[in-house]
């Protein structure tokens, strides 16, 4: 109904620029209505615009909103709509508003569809029991399992959460028997709910995790035993076939393929990337070829296009059949049941189904003999995955992928629009020879500038000479890796798959020295600090306008983005952050880095040197909320450098700072209180504030932390104080409580 509101035409001809005087108010009408009419062919992709930022707006709400607002709002528009006369703006606008309302309704019914308990407090060792629903491999023999408990002692099956997350050590790995999906097993754990935001801002896993029906994480202290086995519903039965398959694949990867190698070649085959190390990771993550050890659109295409390819070669050579039948769809048609072969062997990961979206909406494209890549395809497979994954428009890989898909389709659509000629014999060979790696230059290029905002926004990071390292990994992992991933999974039942692997296992290896040299280049990553949301949402609307917009207005959204990058140096960050129940406090200094102090008595230095990281073994890790924090200021530095601040004066009962003319105090021994409540401009304490205590202008205790989280102060010049929390930013949502 939305897209026919969209592309109804008005009765009468649009106004055109002589019809009215110049520089008037209709003039300037005319001029709008003119644009969206000769923009008609490009509503459909901001149908899915609309739509996506409905979602947004419900996630940004403070409260959680009633459930028929969203579809009041869209009834009322659709009704206004028709009351008024057929116009182009009204269709425009009402359509709009039509649209962002679905998607605010789609995400609100979504929240009240995934509905299941939550761990409202930790728990002591408790006794759980349960079917294993994913066992995830991790570092040094230890194990993720995700578990649908049956029962954990303490707790009544109404406040039971559906799914918990439980990681085993190593150590308890060994004391264990081998477990695997579908078994039935019983242990001790001390139970977690999703933790809350590192700062107020800062990322929502509780938000995650209540999409995901997680209503639990935590860790064992004791061996899991394993009980008789009860019955399993199909679903689960269907998941352990298909974990019990990728076990096996992943064996047999394991078996030719060794060390990193066979890590990366698992992650590519099954999706399992819990055995590649911190310092392969970082290794990627610094070269920018991050997105190549996940699964991802990159890999579905290739997948899919390689079948796609094979099938068509395989269907011209039988002429009976190339002459007769439409043997261009039917290798659509296989590469999409391939494509979901694939999708069944790799996981079930989110950025796994939403490229599996996207590729088939690519060759339901060609079924329909319509271009398989456009823009259009790109918008629709965008609001499939939104109308069943509402809640991915705050996922960042949804973010990154659909930015740079649409990036890259305008770029070359824009390229081939102006360098196309009918006369293709006439193009020099040595323009057909050079386009293959000036399209991986351009497409580098493209699809770096386009995610690079959300690189900054969610990561705070930005990777310099990613187009050198796409330069050399890309072609690799194109031609040698994938295919050979391909190749290895077709040979696999018939035990041929070491040649495949050995093959594949030397691309991995290319890549992965690429990764290595290029992150060791000096100035290759660097790190902004936080951008202000306004700042974000400037230039990805900008962006948004540029690539989507075929007239000369596109050109506003530079002065979006331009305004975007102008206002992001004026982003304003903490003066102040404290959190870990009052027992961890950071300050800004004027370089704009963190000087901590903890109450903890000693955090080991870390190294910092990538090959001293990987071959470190570390005592004692640095408090995860400060590791958040300094990614969020852009401070790469050690966490110890921060912690060895000599900002802080301390003795055994506290410890003092000054910042911009405040005394703030941290107290840990009640032998301070009355001094501190007579002296300090703010009063930290790590116990319970004495009542009489009213001296401070704000007095933060471990209570206060507990209950609404990291606490972020901000100084005015003229001395005043502003508190933000993360209860206040988080608000009065479901997940939140």
């Amino acid at each position: 109904m939305v897209l026919g509101q969209f592309k109804q035409h008005h009765n009468s001809p649009p106004a055109t620029f002589d019809e009215e005087p110049r520089h008037t108010p209709n003039y300037y009408l005319a001029q709008i209505i003119t644009l969206l009419d000769q923009e008609r062919d490009q509503w459909i992709i901001w149908i899915t615009i609309a739509f996506g930022a409905g979602a947004a707006f419900y996630f940004s709400l403070n409260n959680e909103p009633g459930l028929v607002l969203g579809p009041a709002v869209f009834l009322a528009a659709l009704c206004l709509k028709y009351a008024l006369p057929p116009h182009t703006l009204t269709t425009v606008a009402f359509g709009l508003v039509m649209c962002g309302a679905a998607g605010f309704s789609a995400a609100k019914f979504k929240t009240e569809w995934v509905r299941a308990p939550v761990l409202k407090a930790p728990t002591r060792a408790v006794e759980v029991t349960g079917h294993v629903v994913l066992v995830e491999q991790r570092l040094k023999g230890a194990k993720r399992l995700t578990i649908r408990p049956t029962k954990i002692k303490n707790i009544s099956d109404r406040f039971r959460p559906q799914l918990i997350r439980i990681t085993v050590s190593g150590n308890l790995v060994k004391a264990s028997p081998s477990i695997k999906s579908g078994d039935f097993i019983t242990l001790k754990a001390k139970l977690n709910p999703p933790p809350t935001p590192a700062l107020p801002g800062g990322y929502d896993f509780a938000r995650y995790a209540w999409f995901k029906k997680l209503g639990g994480v935590g860790y064992a202290v004791s061996p899991l035993a394993r009980l008789k086995d009860s019955k399993l519903t199909p679903a689960l039965s269907f998941n352990v076939f298909m974990q019990t398959l990728r076990r096996s694949i992943g064996a047999r990867i394991e078996a030719v393929l060794s060390n990193e190698t066979g890590a990366i070649a698992t992650a590519l085959i099954t999706g399992e990337r819990g055995a590649i190390s911190d310092f392969t990771n970082e290794a990627y993550r610094g070269a920018g070829l991050y997105h190549i050890l996940s699964i991802s659109g990159l890999h579905m295409a290739i997948m899919g296009g390689s079948v796609y390819f094979v099938l068509r070669v395989l269907f011209a050579l039988l002429p009976m059949i190339a002459l007769r039948y439409p043997i261009k769809k039917w290798a659509a048609v296989g590469a999409i049941i391939g494509s979901f072969a694939y999708l069944l062997i790799s996981g079930d990961a989110f950025a796994t189904i939403r490229s599996f979206i996207m590729i088939v909406m690519m060759f339901l494209a060609i079924l329909v003999d319509r271009p398989a890549i456009a823009l259009r395809n790109v918008a629709i497979a965008a609001l499939v995955i939104l109308i069943i994954f509402p809640e991915s428009i705050l996922d960042p890989g949804f973010q990154m992928s659909f930015a740079a898909v649409t990036a890259l389709t305008a770029g070359f659509e824009l390229i081939r629009s102006r360098t196309a000629t009918p006369d293709r014999d006439g193009i020099p060979i040595w323009r057909r020879l050079l386009w293959p790696f000036a399209a991986v230059v351009l497409s580098t290029l493209i699809a770096s500038a386009a995610v690079a905002p959300f690189a900054i926004y969610h990561f705070h990071n930005a990777q310099h000479y990613s187009v050198l390292s796409n330069l050399i990994a890309m072609p690799v992992c194109n031609l040698i890796v994938m295919p050979a991933a391909l190749l290895t999974l077709l040979t696999m039942p018939l035990g041929l798959e070491a040649g495949p692997l050995i093959f594949m296992g030397f691309g991995i290896d290319l890549m992965t020295k690429t990764a290595i040299w290029v992150s060791d280049l000096p100035g290759s990553v660097s790190h902004p600090p936080a951008l202000a949301n306004h700042v974000f949402a400037l230039v990805v609307t900008g962006g948004f306008i540029l690539l989507v917009v075929r007239q000369a207005f596109r050109l506003v959204g530079l002065a979006f983005i331009t305004l975007g990058i102008a206002l992001a140096p004026g982003t304003r960050l903490p003066d102040i952050l404290i959190g870990r129940d009052a027992s961890l406090v950071a300050m800004k200094n004027q370089n704009g880095f963190l000087e901590a102090h903890s109450n903890s008595t000693k955090y080991t230095q870390q190294t910092n040197t990538r090959a001293q990281k990987q071959n470190s073994n570390m005592k004692a890790k640095p408090p995860f909320e400060l590791v958040r924090w300094m990614e969020y200021f852009g401070d790469r530095r050690p966490a110890h450098a921060a912690l060895s601040s000599q900002r802080f004066k301390c003795d055994y009962i506290g410890c003092t700072v000054h910042k911009m003319g405040l005394l703030i105090t941290l107290t840990k021994h009640p032998a301070a209180y009355l001094e501190d409540c007579r002296n300090a401009n703010i009063l930290i304490i790590n116990d319970k504030a004495p009542r009489y205590c009213e001296g401070p202008r704000l007095v933060i205790d471990k209570y206060a932390i507990r209950k609404s989280g990291t606490h972020a102060i901000y100084i005015n010049d003229n001395g005043s104080i502003e508190l933000k929390t993360v209860a206040q930013v988080r608000g009065n949502r479901p997940w939140a409580h």
